[in-house]
């Protein structure tokens, strides 16, 4: 992923099992996003699939708010993280950061 994309949204189809490896990836990739200062949003899960993820222990790795029922949800909520994560770096005096968020913001690429 380019360096200044911050938010990745992963739009999940009605049909995904989450099994056991699955879960096993959708773990790791949280980790390695987070590692990276970046964030995931999930959208589109049935209620199945949200007891399924709450069962094997991945909605406890998330922020609840980044659970969404669908994409417009989940684009308005990563549009509000790229400016939640804008306003730390300024608070902290991170120009990088900030000139890699403006530049997210301006591509469309959040």
């Amino acid at each position: 992923l380019p360096e200044h994309w911050r938010v990745v949204i992963l739009a999940v189809n009605p049909q995904t099992q989450f099994d056991t490896n699955a879960v096993l990836d959708l773990q790791a990739a949280l980790k390695t996003l987070r590692s990276q200062g970046r964030r995931l949003i999930l959208c589109g899960l049935t209620q199945a699939q949200m007891r399924s993820l709450e069962a094997q222990g991945v909605a406890r790795m998330m922020d609840v708010s980044n659970l969404c029922p669908d994409l417009e949800f989940a684009v308005a909520r990563g549009l509000a993280i790229v400016q939640e994560m804008k306003s730390e770096a300024r608070r902290k005096g991170t120009r990088v950061v900030t000139e890699q968020v403006d530049q997210a913001l301006t591509e469309g690429g959040a």
